[in-house]
């Protein structure tokens, strides 16, 4: 779900541990009202998180060598050999208990299909497979070739809102969430801020930390006045008329390229930590299975700590759920080992097809 080069990057890692964190904070606290996901509105605080993993995918591609149809492949590997594992594994278990075979997981695998239906699979965070795929086409056939200036910049900006914008306006809100061109100026961003690397600083750190609490906390009060509604994955604004998705659509792109800015330039400020490291080797298995975990563990999990405060129950399953999935992703990393298959199967497709 990351770019790679020779040489870890402390930003990398705490981009993608955090950003995993994020994702799994907002599928356990759903609540839109919640202080939570007040930081992100009209958007919400775990798409913070999938705003992450697309900028450090840009900025990896940027950074590619030797660059060829291999590059792609070895960045679809691990996440389609899983998405693939576990939409079996989901289809088995649908089977056998119903309600359904979940099909739906397998439409991000067919060439990200999924973003052209206007709701999510069965297994929701699986969406960003497909969209995940059509990012790196838009690099392989064109960024590749053409350096993203700040012009570049500006353009994508204003694709994302127009397309953004006429999906909302069609009541496309899902296609809206997924299809890449939502993501452009994050992964544009990436791009732009290729050549900045760590930069140890813990004054730095703080400071970047500081103003990113003081934005946090305005925008939050901000748009209390004008964020209405339940709705996933976006809220309305104010009462809800055609003429506020524009700025809806402008919120959203602003959120996303502020907070992934300025946690940027707080991460590479940070010095590197093997705890972090741990959580980010094992973004794609926990990104995959933390959803359907959550759905069949937690009504059990807070009827055993009933009369709990709702919100220390949400914190301990936040943690028991992000630390439990990355050890089972360990766990399955070891024992399958696919990275050994990734080569012979690169071979083979390459013998057949190429």
């Amino acid at each position: 779900m990351a770019a790679s080069m020779e040489g870890r990057l402390n930003f990398i890692d705490w981009m993608k541990a955090v950003g995993m964190f994020l994702i799994v904070a907002g599928h356990v606290i759903g609540d839109p009202y919640s202080a939570f996901n007040q930081i992100a509105q009209p958007a919400y605080t775990k798409q913070l998180g999938v705003a992450f993993f697309v900028f450090i995918t840009g900025w990896g591609l940027a950074n590619s060598k030797n660059v060829s149809l291999y590059t792609l492949y070895s960045r679809l590997y691990l996440l389609f050999a899983y998405g693939l594992i576990f939409a079996l594994l989901f289809m088995i278990v649908g089977f056998a208990f119903g309600p359904s075979l979940q099909l739906s997981n397998f439409l991000p695998l067919m060439f990200g299909a999924n973003v052209f239906f206007d709701n999510f699979p069965a297994n929701p965070t699986t969406w960003y497979i497909g969209t995940y795929l059509h990012l790196l086409l838009v690099w392989f056939f064109w960024l590749r070739h053409n350096p993203v200036t700040y012009k570049t910049l500006i353009l994508g900006f204003i694709i994302e809102n127009a397309v953004r914008t006429a999906l909302l306006f069609s009541g496309n809100i899902y296609i809206a969430y997924m299809l890449f061109p939502s993501w452009i100026s994050i992964f544009l961003l990436g791009h732009y801020l290729s050549q900045k690397k760590d930069n140890l600083s813990l004054q730095r750190a703080l400071a970047v930390f500081l103003v990113w609490l003081v934005v946090a906390i305005g925008w939050s009060e901000l748009m209390q006045h004008i964020v209405v509604g339940r709705e996933i994955p976006f809220r309305h604004l104010l009462g809800r008329e055609v003429w506020t998705l524009p700025l809806q659509s402008l919120f959203i792109s602003f959120i996303y390229i502020v907070s992934t800015l300025l946690f940027f330039h707080f991460a590479r400020s940070l010095p590197a930590s093997k705890l972090v490291q741990f959580f980010s080797r094992n973004t794609v298995v926990l990104f995959i299975i933390h959803v359907p975990i959550i759905f069949a563990f937690y009504p059990t999990f807070y009827a055993w700590i009933d009369g709990v405060e709702q919100i220390y129950k949400q914190i301990a399953l936040i943690l028991i759920i992000y630390i439990g999935c990355a050890f089972v992703s360990e766990f399955l990393n070891q024992r399958l080992n696919l990275e050994r298959w990734k080569m012979p199967l690169w071979r083979e497709l390459e013998k057949r097809f190429l």
